[in-house]
Parts: C-alpha cells; structure tokens; sequence
C-alpha cells in the first residue's frame, strides 16, 4: 500500500441555503425530519469539457436545524463509489427566519426559482 498523503484544499466560500423545515411526528421523535444536502467535489476541465464527479459528502440538515441560532463545526467523510477519499470540514449556521420572505430580484441556485 501507498503511504498517505496528508493534503488540504482550502475554500473560503459562504454558501446560503433556505429550506424549510418540518416537525419529525415518528413516535417518540424531537425535532425535525430529516432533509438532506449533498455536496459533490467536481473536477472541472478547462475549455468547455465537462465535469468530472470526484467525490460527495452528504449532510442531514434535520440535525442542525434549530429555533435557536446555533454555528457547528462537522467533518463530513467525501466517497467516491462508496470508498473514503477525503474529509470535508464544514461551519454549519442556521437560524429560523419566522417571517422569511425572498426578495424578488433573489434567484435560487438550488431547486429553481419558485
């Protein structure tokens, strides 16, 4: 075997994400039902080629979601056809914006504009 490499890619990117959040009524449950974000590390080569997908991490949103502000930070395990490739560290913020609403001039990246 290969000995490891230890190596980090940095990325000071904010990324924001309104969803909405609904109560878990399982038997038994607190909180909210799960919601999940995926995040897929992507090759990308130059000249119009395509995208080529390195890995993924996904995140269950449910357990950061919180009436109270609350600011996390996780490190999630990126795979790659079910096999650990990476970690993926991230600061997870969420707050409840009781009386939300977007502006019109705001176009989501995530699930269209509706």
């Amino acid at each position: 075997p290969l000995p490891a490499v230890e190596s980090a890619i940095g990325f000071d990117e904010t990324l924001s994400l309104v969803c909405t959040m609904y109560p878990d009524h399982s038997p038994g449950a607190q909180g909210y039902a799960s919601k999940e974000a995926t995040f897929t590390l992507l090759q990308t080569s130059g000249r119009g080629g395509s995208d080529r997908k390195l890995a993924k991490a996904s995140v269950d949103l449910a357990r950061y979601a919180s009436v109270d502000s609350i600011s996390d930070t996780s490190t999630f395990v990126l795979l790659h056809d079910g096999v650990p490739v990476g970690d993926l560290e991230l600061t997870i913020s969420s707050r409840w914006l009781k009386h939300y609403s977007r502006p019109e001039s705001d176009h989501s990246l995530v699930g269209g504009d509706s």
